[in-house]
């Protein structure tokens, strides 16, 4: 009997932005792998939250060195950009599954036809979600630094020694940081303590909570 594994990942970003749940990219990859007549064990299902920016995957590891010793005929994906979304690490991985005789089932694109037309347009599509990706970084690094110019506080919880408190400019609401007088007493000693009684920060941790 041939068999296959079925790789999913997600990222929170490709759950809100692309709707990629795992459970959806498992049923639509099982699915796939039955109606081809691949068998597929319930351990050979790969499911992780990881970035897919990286080769260092602890179940995209375990997969390749099934690959790597001939255990699997087939591995499953439910997008290209499951795999990998850097260029680089898609073109190692097909690579490697090519020399060890793997087939790459992709669910949105079933086709595995090994034609120059094909491999074009999968670089081009990995090529196109690695730019979106950057332009997101580079989107996000922009706005963070805009509300740090404008004084306005990222998101996240609010830092010791602050308070988030409403403010009214230019006719905008906005929440913008100010001086927690009470907690800055206690960095102020906090820092008097690292200083000049040389505290490290668990000994500091340990007295304040004494």
């Amino acid at each position: 009997a041939r068999s296959a594994v079925i790789y999913c990942r997600v990222s929170t970003s490709d759950q809100a932005d692309k709707g990629f749940s795992l459970t959806t990219q498992r049923e639509a990859c099982l699915t796939a792998a039955q109606k081809t007549g691949y068998t597929v064990l319930e351990h050979h299902i790969f499911c992780e939250d990881y970035t897919g920016t990286s080769l260092r995957r602890p179940l995209l590891t375990v997969l390749r060195g099934l690959v790597r010793d001939h255990v699997i005929h087939a591995v499953f994906i439910y997008d290209l950009d499951r795999l990998s979304q850097k260029l680089a690490h898609k073109l190692l991985l097909l690579e490697e599954f090519e020399q060890a005789g793997v087939v790459l089932c992709e669910v949105l694109n079933p086709t595995t036809a090994k034609t120059p037309e094909n491999a074009l347009l999968g670089n081009m599509r990995t090529m196109i979600a690695e730019y979106e990706r950057e332009k997101l970084l580079e989107r996000t690094f922009r706005g963070l630094v805009g509300r740090a110019k404008s004084g306005r506080p990222p998101g996240g919880p609010t830092p010791l020694g602050l308070r988030r408190i409403s403010e009214t400019v230019n006719g905008k609401t906005c929440t913008v940081f100010a001086i927690d007088l009470e907690e800055a007493d206690l960095i102020r000693h906090m820092t008097h303590l690292c200083l000049h009684n040389n505290l490290s920060v668990k000994a500091i941790a340990k007295h304040l909570t004494s």
